[in-house]
């Protein structure tokens, strides 16, 4: 093969060489781009969604109220973030049953009296609507320590000697049957002394009657809901009474709620639920008690299907009790219906 021969080959080699390469890459160039502004496409798209999916998010909450805000009392999401406040004390004698109202309530305290079982101070915003409240009973001293706390109408038929003294010397705005019969009624299918009743109509027209306004009180934290996942949850809890009496609560998952069925016609429902340890003594011969109800003490609370144990604080009798965990830091609640039961010793909490 001479020189020439052999050079031509060369280059011809050389020229197809060097078209294969640039036909490789313009085709690999073509695949980079068309494969980028897919990607950039949907990257676009993404944050393009994303953004409409915000912007109505933001919409809805304004359509739903554009000034939202955390009652007090319960931290539901509201435009009145402090209602007018009442409280009833109502019944719990087995006879008395069903119990109306205290599915209701925003908050609701159960303590001993003397006796066989509990009484209950339920605790409720004008802007809810209840047919029936009640049976309404007579006052105890210790309620009178709550009421101060939110500074609500107070709802009872009677009381303790001792009661009616606090009534006065606290300047509670009381309701008592006794004086006020208008805003109460005798059902005529109960039998007394468990059959008076009243209802949120009769309480918010002697509201706008006295013009009432709603104390201002120190809001407990409240945060959003976050039921745990775990197989290790509280499910049964009762809480024992020196009496034999015995609250019996049930927490369902599905719902996040802590529920009890013996007092009401539907079972009633807890976000929170607070077992606080009180320390009680019999005070006379009619075996009524004294609650120690301000100071410090244990308290075991439970939400989102598990009990931690912490500690209560009350520092006076118009300060609002206060709940710590045992790191210091205060418990943040679910906005929702929180009932606080009041017994000896955390030792009557039984799971």
């Amino acid at each position: 093969m001479n020189k020439d021969v052999l050079k031509n080959k060369i280059i011809n080699y050389s020229t197809r060489k060097w078209k294969l390469f640039c036909y490789i890459s313009i085709f690999l160039f073509i695949i980079v781009i068309a494969g980028g502004g897919v990607y950039l496409s949907k990257f676009y798209n993404f944050f393009q969604n994303d953004n409409i999916s915000n912007a109505t998010e933001i919409q809805e909450k304004k359509d739903i109220c554009e000034n939202c805000v955390r009652r007090m009392i319960d931290g539901i999401i509201s435009e009145e973030t402090n209602p007018v406040l009442y409280a009833a004390v109502i019944d719990n004698f087995p006879t008395a049953r069903p119990l109306y109202g205290l599915d209701k309530a925003s908050l609701v305290y159960e303590a001993e009296v003397e006796g066989v079982t509990t009484r209950f101070l339920a605790i409720f915003s004008e802007d809810k609507d209840v047919e029936k409240i009640g049976p309404i009973r007579s006052a105890r001293p210790y309620f009178l320590d709550w009421i101060n706390e939110y500074g609500a109408i107070f709802l009872h038929c009677g009381g303790s000697p001792e009661a009616l003294a606090l009534i006065t010397k606290y300047q509670v705005n009381d309701l008592d049957e006794y004086y006020n019969t208008a805003y109460f009624w005798r059902e005529k299918s109960l039998k007394a002394p468990h059959n008076l009743l009243t209802s949120s109509a009769l309480i918010k027209k002697k509201i706008e009657e006295n013009k009432t306004m709603a104390k201002e009180f120190f809001s407990w934290k409240y945060k959003d809901e976050a039921p745990v996942d775990s197989q290790n949850l509280n499910n049964k809890i009762t809480v024992k009474y020196n009496s034999g009496y015995a609250a019996n609560w049930e927490y369902n998952s599905d719902n996040n709620v802590y529920e009890r069925s013996d007092l009401t016609e539907k079972p009633v429902e807890a976000k929170n639920l607070i077992i606080q340890a009180v320390k009680s003594e019999v005070v006379d011969e009619k075996l009524r008690l004294h609650l120690e109800t301000i100071g410090k003490g244990e308290v075991m609370v439970c939400l989102d299907g598990v009990c931690q144990n912490g500690t209560w604080e009350k520092t006076s009798v118009s300060s609002r009790t206060r709940y710590y965990k045992n790191t210091g830091e205060e418990f943040e609640f679910n906005a929702g219906a929180t009932w606080i039961e009041v017994a000896d010793t955390l030792a009557a909490v039984e799971f």
